[in-house]
């Protein structure tokens, strides 16, 4: 076989298997917000999006691998919407990295903050 064929099939079957995978990749649904109020924080899905209650949200003390888990995914109160599609997420506000998720136009999108006492910032 030609080297110059052996070339243009494996570009044609590269392009055929990539080419639905990137059909299926919408934009990426819009991050949530911050809200705080009585010492907690709520995470508020945005537009069409909504919070992914079945990902492992906590609060731990860094973003390291072993930090310390400061809140649990069972401190924090889902509500709004039907299980796992919520609206918002609540838990008491603490200094460390929130880790959370939301999800919409297809893809769900994990997400980091760090948190201070008052106020949480998403990297």
């Amino acid at each position: 076989m030609r080297p110059t064929l052996f070339i243009g099939i494996s570009a044609i079957l590269a392009l055929a298997t990539t080419a639905p995978l990137a059909a299926a990749d919408g934009p990426a649904p819009p991050p949530p917000t911050f809200s705080y109020a009585g010492g907690n924080v709520t995470v508020s899905a945005t537009g069409s999006s909504h919070i992914n209650g079945d990902y492992s949200w906590s609060i731990k003390d860094s973003p390291n691998p072993g930090a310390k888990t400061l809140k649990a995914k069972s401190d924090f109160n889902f509500s709004g919407g039907s299980s796992p599609n919520y609206a918002t997420a609540t838990v008491t506000l603490v200094a460390g990295t929130l880790k959370g998720a939301y999800c919409g136009n297809g893809s769900c999108v994990p997400f980091t903050a760090t948190c201070t006492a008052s106020a949480c910032t998403m990297n």
